[in-house]
């Protein structure tokens, strides 16, 4: 049985200025103190343009941050896999259990995550708006679930023989991604007679 708590304390501002009356300028923090991990400060900083009634820009830039869960710091599970007819006892440690440590593997620590957008909407012709956005994320050092190290393993084997473990998991910082692309989005709207369309 796994009892693990955690509190987590935070809070969070923005402010829109109208600088002038074509220029928005927008700023947002937010400030986390969890009781088992630390502290953390993230911010986003944006900007809209108007061009002029048919054409406005905009653009944004914010930091993100993402805590690992409970259950991937202290999730635990023994179960027993066939393997060409053979029963293996596969483990998933918990973080920073006595096996982790002596594999070396680090404790987890936070995903970190860069976040940008930009794009423009225009209303070229009357009734046909266009929103176009281009975004990109780039997600530092993400948490993920290993393959199962068997005792094979050139590297950990003979540390799993030495502790009797067939296999072993663990959840670990693995990954850095990086995502971009954008949206598309054209609405027309026009009447005819009595009726409304939207398109």
């Amino acid at each position: 049985i796994v009892d693990e708590v955690r509190s987590d304390i935070g809070s969070y501002a923005d402010l829109e200025l109208d600088v002038t009356n074509q220029l928005l300028l927008a700023g947002a923090f937010r400030y986390e103190a969890y009781s088992d991990f630390g502290n953390t400060l993230n911010g986003k900083i944006a900007a809209r343009f108007k061009v002029n009634d048919q054409l406005a820009l905009r653009a944004s830039v914010s930091s993100g941050f993402r805590a690992p869960s409970l259950a991937q710091v202290y999730f635990n599970s023994t179960f027993t896999d066939f393997v060409a007819g053979q029963p293996i006892d596969k483990f998933i440690a918990k973080n920073n259990s006595p096996i982790t440590r002596k594999l070396g593997i680090p404790s987890l620590k936070e995903e970190t995550a860069t976040n940008i957008s930009a794009g423009f909407t225009a209303t070229p012709i009357e009734g046909l708006t266009a929103t176009v956005d281009y975004y990109y994320v780039n997600i530092k050092d993400r948490i993920v679930l290993t393959g199962a190290f068997d005792q094979s393993d050139p590297d950990i084997g003979p540390d799993l023989v030495a502790l009797n473990v067939g296999a072993a998991q663990f959840f670990t910082n693995a990954l850095d991604t990086k995502t971009n692309g954008g949206d598309v989005i054209l609405t027309y709207a026009f009447r005819m007679e009595r009726n409304h369309f939207n398109l």
